[in-house]
């Protein structure tokens, strides 16, 4: 409903954060991996359908992000260490937030259409 505006106004951003799961295959994680391939795919298609307007579509993929997910039940939670490290070595929201505000400084010609980051060591 947005975007019909977005495209008639001739200006906009949008952003996706996926995972870099939506990059590479995760073992055991299949239904979690579909699901981000799917929304790569959908803002690829996306970015090529608002190609000749002013839009700028962006996906962000993330390795581990420092949430509540990481909880003392999941495999890297509590004092559990990630594969990165400790929890503690996981991206911080704020990092996140920070991208985003890098992407719009940019000029409106220039566009990240999907950036991939992970903590260095992380399995990818």
């Amino acid at each position: 409903a947005v975007l019909q505006h977005m495209v008639k106004a001739d200006a906009g951003r949008i952003f996706a954060v996926a995972s870099v799961a939506g990059t590479w295959g995760i073992p055991t994680e299949a239904c979690y991996v579909a699901s981000k391939h799917a929304m790569v795919g959908f803002m690829d298609s996306l970015a090529n359908e608002t190609r000749s307007t002013n839009l700028c579509v962006s996906t962000l993929c993330p390795g581990g992000i420092d949430t509540p997910f990481w909880s003392d039940a999941h495999p890297y939670g509590g004092d559990k260490t990630h594969a990165a490290g400790t929890t503690g070595m996981l991206i911080q929201p704020q990092e996140i937030c920070d991208l985003m505000d890098y992407q719009l400084s940019l000029p409106t010609n220039r566009v990240c259409k999907r950036v991939v980051w992970f903590p260095k060591g992380e399995w990818h």
